[in-house]
């Protein structure tokens, strides 16, 4: 009986554990579009901040992510449904930002 108790607690230890664990993952990931927008927005204002992108990058950068929104704009305003293949080439895009995001902010 005691044993059987201590398997018990053990097992409900290791599995609130990797409950927890799992919640904390997926939350560190951003979820949607907006959420990968906002993201690469902070990444910039923290680039600028430290002084790893520059007044020039800052402009195209900013540029790139103004021609992300029109086109999820246009993409969802053209017909009622914002199908995969729409989501899929905004996703591609936001993907290409993420790189230059990333070589920008490369001291």
């Amino acid at each position: 009986m005691r044993k059987s108790l201590r398997f018990i607690f053990a097992s409900l230890i290791v599995v609130g554990g990797m409950a927890i664990v799992s919640f904390g993952q997926e939350n560190n990931r951003p979820r949607g579009i907006n959420d990968r927008q906002e993201a690469q927005r902070n990444r910039i204002k923290d680039g600028v901040k430290d002084g790893d992108i520059s007044k020039r990058e800052l402009g195209r950068l900013a540029h790139e992510q103004a021609q992300i929104g029109r086109l999820e704009r246009r993409l969802k305003t053209s017909d009622d449904d914002f199908t995969k293949v729409e989501r899929a080439r905004v996703q591609r895009q936001l993907n290409q930002s993420n790189r230059h995001i990333r070589r920008a902010s490369r001291p």
